[in-house]
Formats: structure tokens, sequence, C-alpha cells
């Protein structure tokens, strides 16, 4: 239902380098479709306020750990749906996560920090140690993906992006 809403937000889209008008365009159909669905959060109650819990976090997400649930909880960054700058790509990326590793991402829900919409995500924690990248190439290579520019790996018409060592982990 939300990619449909984006999807007609995006029907006017243009190649403007105005960058806060189609951030902002994307905003309404987000915050519409989480008021409709129930997911709108109130800011002050979420995770991000208990800076006990903080994992970290990296140029599209700020981290939380939720042991009450024992997943990872991730806010967006604003102005950028994970650095993606389409909401549409952004979701596209969690569907092909689950689809591609078996992973357990959710959109938990929206919460609005000074105006803006931020996406509330969550996926398992799992206890493990950066991968190299030699371990990274070998983990691709075995599911016949090449090498691609910039820590990326393509199969046919796949590309999986920002596989770096920060962001893969070797189970333990």
């Amino acid at each position: 239902e939300l990619h449909d809403d984006l999807r007609k937000a995006n029907a006017g889209r243009s190649d403007s380098p105005v960058q806060q008008e189609w951030l902002k365009k994307q905003a309404e159909p987000l915050r519409q479709w989480a008021v409709r669905n129930g997911k709108l959060i109130d800011s002050q109650t979420g995770l991000w306020n208990a800076s006990d819990d903080r994992l970290g976090g990296g140029d599209e997400h700020d981290v939380w750990y939720d042991p009450k649930t024992n997943r990872v909880v991730k806010l967006t960054k604003p102005d950028g749906w994970g650095l993606q700058w389409d909401l549409t790509r952004y979701l596209d990326y969690i569907t092909a996560a689950n689809d591609i590793f078996g992973d357990d991402m959710r959109i938990e829900g929206v919460t609005e920090i000074n105006g803006w919409p931020h996406i509330i995500i969550s996926q398992p924690f799992y206890r493990g140690e950066m991968a190299t990248e030699a371990e990274i190439n070998g983990y691709f290579a075995a599911k016949g993906y090449k090498p691609a520019p910039i820590d990326a790996y393509r199969k046919g018409d796949v590309t999986i992006y920002d596989a770096k060592p920060r962001n893969v982990l070797r189970l333990t």
C-alpha cells in the first residue's frame, strides 16, 4: 500500500536539483501511511531517547538494541531515507534484503522529529565480528555474484551495495 502511494507521488518527479522538494513530496505519503496504519510513533517514547542501548550508527541510520525483542532498531537519518534519496528505492532494498539474505527487516513505524518523518525499521540482533574483505568476497563469489565498483556485488540484474566489513558480520 505504501509503495502504491509513493509511486503516485513519484509520477510527477523531475530531475530538478531541488532535492528538498523531492524529499518533501515523498514525506507526505509516508506520514499518511503511518497515520492510516497506526504506525505513527511519538518521538518521545522511542528507544532513540534511551542512550544506554545505542549501538551507534552510520551514514544512513542511528541504531539501538532492544533487549525486549532481541532486535536492532534503526532510525533513518533526516532527509535521505537511508541515503537512497528515494523512499520507494529504500523500501525496495529492505524487501530485497529479506528475499536475498533471508533477513527479517520490518518497518516498525514512522516518527517525526523536528517536523521531518524518520522511518523506524528493525531486524534481528546477531552476535558476530566484522567480516574481512576476503570473507565477503568469498561469500558473494560462492553465491555467483561478481565484484562491482564501490563495495558492491552483481549477479544478473541484482546489485548488492555497501557490502563492506563494517556492514557485514561473521556470526560467532
